[in-house]
């Protein structure tokens, strides 16, 4: 099963992930998905594979709540 081994890449990622995303400007990427999906102040957004949860907390500003969810617990 896939599962298992993705977890485990993702699990031992999680610090690079981190690193790497906490200097990128997601405001390009986040304002096209606000856009495309048409989010605004009372919907609730589920972020499935958030990873870090960079773009789920970028996207936190435009929606009611946002719900994070990644096989690996410990990008989340």
């Amino acid at each position: 099963m896939a599962i298992k081994p993705n977890k485990y890449v993702f699990d031992s990622s999680a610090l690079w992930y981190q690193s790497y995303y906490a200097y990128r400007d997601l405001r390009e990427i986040t304002s096209g998905i606000i856009k495309l999906l048409e989010i605004d102040s009372q919907d609730t957004v589920i972020d499935f594979g958030c990873g870090v949860g960079d773009v789920s907390a970028a996207i936190s500003r435009e929606c009611r709540q946002i719900v994070g969810y990644d096989i690996s617990p410990n990008m989340v």
